[in-house]
């Protein structure tokens, strides 16, 4: 498994979760 990758694919899901945060909050 590249943990760049893995890396990569979990700051992609954070920062979509921070700007669903700003719209919703």
């Amino acid at each position: 498994m590249n943990t760049s990758i893995h890396l990569a694919q979990r700051g992609k899901l954070l920062q979509l979760e921070a700007i669903k945060r700003k719209i919703a909050g």
